[in-house]
């Protein structure tokens, strides 16, 4: 009885720690950020405003570009 026992528990004990997912560790935000300033490459932006008019909206000036 004993060794059934024992070799339930170490097949369980096996399962478990076979069976455990590995977390990822969480990602560093500062350091995508960092990774993506390169030289030369710059960083692009888009500017956007808006008229309001009497409860209607409509685009008023848009620009895209790069800083470099």
């Amino acid at each position: 009885m004993k060794r059934m026992i024992a070799g339930i528990s170490a097949a369980a004990a096996v399962t478990l720690v076979t069976a455990t997912p590995v977390q990822a560790a969480p990602a560093d935000p500062v350091k995508a950020l960092k990774d993506q300033f390169v030289a030369g490459r710059g960083v692009k932006f888009t500017d956007r405003t808006t008229m309001i008019e009497e409860d209607a909206s409509k685009p008023f000036l848009r620009r895209t570009g790069t800083f470099q």
